[in-house]
């Protein structure tokens, strides 16, 4: 190998090595996305989850171990609300209208000023990702019971 071609061998080399030194870093100091990834002191602010669901519903016992799995931030508190009592399908459409939302089933999902009706893996992630937004953001995102108050 002749002089030049070393010298702009070593030259592409450290570029590289730069170019991935500097993704890494900026990968460390991306906030979290995730539950998951959240450091108990980012968090700034407290969030309610009111939560409709049924027994019959399987999309509720999917939800559930996300649902559990939050709430051992102490920040994060789970309002779990059985439909088949009559008080939380009360509730359950006085926060669909409060929300502008149409009839729905379950689960329902209220996270600050978002909602969700049903679960799946991009529901899950919609959800985490507005939750770990309301815990860290500088203002507190509103409650959901805001909206119907």
């Amino acid at each position: 190998m002749d002089k030049k071609t070393m010298i702009v061998s070593a030259f592409i080399v450290a570029i590289l090595a730069i170019g991935a030194s500097l993704l890494v870093m900026e990968r460390e100091t991306e906030p979290a996305t995730r539950i998951s990834e959240l450091d108990e002191e980012e968090i700034t602010n407290e969030m309610t989850i009111y939560w409709f669901k049924s027994e019959m519903c399987p999309y509720c016992h999917d939800q559930e171990p996300y649902l559990d799995e939050w709430e051992k931030l102490d920040a994060v508190e789970v309002k779990k609300h059985e439909i088949s009592e009559g008080e939380n399908q009360e509730l359950l459409q006085k926060m669909l209208k409060g929300y502008g939302a149409p009839s729905g089933g379950v689960p329902a999902t209220f996270i600050g000023g978002d909602y969700w009706i049903g679960f799946g893996e991009s529901i899950r992630r919609d959800m985490e990702e507005k939750l770990v937004n309301c815990l860290t953001a500088e203002v507190s995102c509103p409650g959901p019971m805001e909206r119907i108050e």
